[in-house]
């Protein structure tokens, strides 16, 4: 059983550094006033935590280390899902986010080392350091050239995090760091946080305020693990661990295919259309000892499928695979263009009077334009100068990937377009490509390019 050194981590110095990380990550990088630590339900906000920070800090500490740390209701919130319907996000109290992060990079290491075990490491893909959706996809593409595995087994496992047992759960966390250390008391404690109902409270302008004068209606959580916190990735890897070994260890010995699990949504590619559909029965039975329900295979959802690559049909992790490139996934494209077109219409600076039209150009181009093009500058670590983080951008994101180059430039030309087209009926300006050239408008080609020609050495001095 692993040793996890607490004190490390939850020292009243490390729990300061953990929220000024915190903060950071939650800065707008182009406007360092905008701040989204949101609220929980505990109606502190970032404000009134920070101007008692000393004092939170070391309560945290004290409580953490003596065991009589207890976690606050989880807000709720609905967000709308990609792929249609909403999903509910748990929001923490802003002591009990620092609380998770504090002790997810405790138990990190001690993860890692069962879920990078030979044969598992080129599994598993979400909430892992250097692994991430890009990387499962670059393999995907990779054993359908080489490998020939032209038939995927998508899978898709019914409200995977709604669903999860506790006591299962709490019976791999007893065999990896016991149930009675600190440490596991406080996943436990956090698995059993209670629930703050979306419903029961308001959601118009100031509802914040309720929170400040109002206790929360709390719901007890009888299953399940609360979404959007940082300790929700590491205890979904744990418990899809031996699904994970039950599929290399044993199922792969009986047939061949390749397997890869981004969170609960996996792949198995096999060489036949018939191997795929074998896969879905001793799949489906071995879920449903872990308690977990595969969406049916011929369901009218068809949210598990079999999809022929070459024909085009399998679309995971946001990208399409077909007989000769990938592409983005046309949701994806769709979602690109409704967010250019949303910062595009707010950005304050184009409605401003006090400039000509060709100095709002740049303006536009600088504060709106190139951001969705490039990303955020990634913060400098003082200590080595290099970026603390690679850039994180839609492009970044598919760079590494896609191949279909002519998808990006339909798409500049759209953002070229949207750009005239505001100009035109905004300030009755007619602008050309040269116009947004001299503007210094970037392009996503380009971008690609230089994404794969030249990958961003970062800081390894603080890892998170």
């Amino acid at each position: 059983m692993p040793d996890i050194n607490l004190g490390h981590f939850f020292s009243p110095d490390a729990v300061k550094e953990s929220y000024q990380r915190y903060k950071a990550a939650k800065t707008d990088r182009y406007r360092a006033t905008r701040i989204r630590i949101p609220m929980g339900s505990d109606g502190i906000t970032w404000q009134d935590f920070e101007r008692n920070l000393d004092k939170n800090a070391a309560n945290i500490s004290r409580r953490v280390l003596n065991g009589s740390y207890q976690f606050y209701p989880l807000r709720e919130v609905e967000v709308e899902k990609p792929d249609g319907g909403t999903r509910v996000l748990s929001i923490a109290s802003i002591r009990d986010a620092l609380v998770q992060r504090q002790l997810y990079a405790a138990l990190y290491s001690s993860a890692e080392e069962m879920f990078a075990k030979p044969g598992l490491d080129k599994v598993s893909f979400a909430y892992r350091r250097g692994k991430s959706a890009p990387y499962a996809a670059h393999l995907i593409w990779q054993s359908f050239k080489r490998g020939g595995y032209g038939y995927a087994f998508d899978a898709d496992i019914r409200k995977f995090f709604d669903n999860l047992n506790h006591d299962q759960l709490m019976d791999l966390v007893e065999a990896w760091i016991g149930r009675e250390t600190t440490a596991g008391k406080l996943l436990w404690r956090y698995i059993r946080t209670d629930r703050v109902p979306y419903g029961s409270y308001p959601h118009s302008s100031g509802w914040e305020k309720h929170f400040m004068e109002n206790k929360p209606q709390r719901v007890p959580r009888q299953k399940g693990v609360p979404q959007g916190g940082a300790l929700s990735g590491l205890l979904a890897n744990l418990y899809l661990h031996e699904f994970d070994c039950w599929v290399v260890a044993e199922k792969a010995q009986q047939s061949d295919f390749r397997y890869y699990r981004y969170a609960d949504d996996f792949v198995m590619l096999t060489h036949t259309e018939e191997d795929a559909y074998a896969l879905y029965e001793p799949v489906r039975a071995k879920l449903k000892d872990l308690h977990l329900d595969l969406h049916p295979l011929a369901g009218p959802e068809r949210k598990t499928k079999v999809s022929n690559i070459a024909e085009g049909e399998l679309v995971f992790l946001g990208f399409h695979f077909m007989a000769d490139r990938v592409r983005a996934k046309p949701d994806n494209i769709h979602r690109f263009k409704d967010r250019f077109q949303e910062a595009l219409g707010k950005e304050s600076s184009l409605r401003s009077k006090s400039h000509e039209w060709d100095t709002r150009l740049r303006l536009a181009v600088r504060w709106c334009v190139n951001p969705k093009i490039l990303g955020p500058e990634p913060e400098q670590c003082e200590k080595c100068g290099l970026p603390t983080d690679r850039r994180r951008s839609w492009m970044a994101f598919f760079a590494s990937v896609i191949s279909d180059v002519d998808q990006l430039r339909q798409l500049d030309r759209w953002m070229r377009q949207q750009v005239c087209k505001y100009f035109r009926d905004h300030y009755r300006v007619r602008i050309g490509r040269r116009e947004l050239r001299k503007a210094g408008m970037r392009s996503l080609v380009r971008e690609y390019y230089r994404q794969r020609s030249a990958p961003t050495e970062v800081c390894s001095c603080h890892p998170s």
